[in-house]
């Protein structure tokens, strides 16, 4: 069974446009807000699952750019980042959970 994946056509985002979107990020950034834990959570697996539905047309793309054999593509890009968004979806909630800090030890 195979499906036709398309991905959208490439559209260029006009210049005068980027000043504004270049502002709303740094002014983004500066307030320190991040995303929480489930939403990251969400993201890795829909990652994840992007790239196991669009590995035959990633490995393709990696022929046609870099000219990687499909087994290649496998190994060194497309499992590989793969296990890697499996092993941040397993750990992510004790990266992010809080660090209990002793008090530093000052001499008397």
């Amino acid at each position: 069974m195979t499906s036709k994946t398309t991905v959208p056509e490439f559209e260029a985002t006009a210049i005068e446009a980027i000043p504004d979107i270049a502002r709303t990020v740094r002014q983004t950034f500066r307030t320190h807000k991040t995303k929480d834990v489930e939403w990251r959570l969400v993201q890795l697996r829909k990652l994840y699952w992007s790239l196991t539905d669009l590995a035959p047309v990633i490995a393709e793309a990696l022929h046609r750019d870099l000219r990687k054999s499909r087994y290649e593509a496998f190994l060194s890009e497309i499992d590989w980042l793969r296990d890697d968004c499996m092993f941040m979806i397993r750990h992510l909630k004790s990266f992010a959970r809080d660090e209990k800090l002793g008090s530093p030890w000052a001499p008397c």
